[in-house]
């Protein structure tokens, strides 16, 4: 059972890189490419990721466990705090449906995809405070490092998640190469309004 986590990074391992290498997320931490526009598209896209995995893992029956960790409230609270700052409204773009969004699969999933996303945090958040870019707001990444330090918790509660409920670990690999590759529709779709604007 302690192998579950490491195949579900290893399942995912290319979508992860992929996702990096996708605009706005490839330009963090590269000062001459990064500006407050693509900081702002980053969390207009991450919002809506956050959006649809929190709203997937209401669905689920016995999700408080995995709800307790990913404090959906606060974190869409946070986002939605800086995005104001910003000067944009949370109007997010759609996130591409989920296969089977009420399964265990897709609520293990979706808490991976998130809690995993916590752990850059505080090197990002870090970055943007000794880099010049000390005005722009970082509720989110303030947000997600107190997620992060949870991450070992998450993972011995993910390990008897898997067990309670028969996780299959290819399901679950499955679905959260999905939400991989729907960050990287979003991140594609803004890019598109922003250069064909309607």
């Amino acid at each position: 059972m302690t192998t579950f986590f490491t195949e579900l990074k290893r399942g995912t391992a290319a979508s992860h890189t992929a996702l990096e290498a996708t605009y706005p997320f490839n330009t963090m931490m590269k000062p001459d490419i990064f500006d407050r526009q693509a900081y702002t598209q980053n969390l207009l896209i991450l919002a809506s990721f956050h959006n649809c995995v929190s709203k997937n893992i209401q669905k689920t029956k016995n999700k408080a466990s995995l709800s307790e960790f990913i404090e959906a409230e606060s974190v869409m609270r946070a986002v939605n705090q800086d995005l104001n700052a910003l000067g944009r409204q949370p109007e997010y773009p759609d996130f591409p449906l989920i296969a089977q969004p009420d399964s265990p699969e897709s609520a293990l999933a979706g808490a991976y995809v998130w809690m995993g996303s916590s752990m850059g945090a505080r090197i990002l958040y870090r970055w943007l405070n000794h880099a010049g870019y000390e005005e722009l707001p970082t509720a989110y990444y303030q947000q997600m490092i107190t997620l992060g330090q949870h991450w070992p918790a998450f993972v011995e509660h993910g390990l008897d998640y898997v067990q309670r409920h028969n996780v299959d670990v290819d399901k679950c690999t499955e679905i959260a190469n999905q939400l991989f590759d729907g960050l990287q529709v979003c991140a594609n779709t803004l890019t598109h309004q922003q250069q064909h604007p309607a």
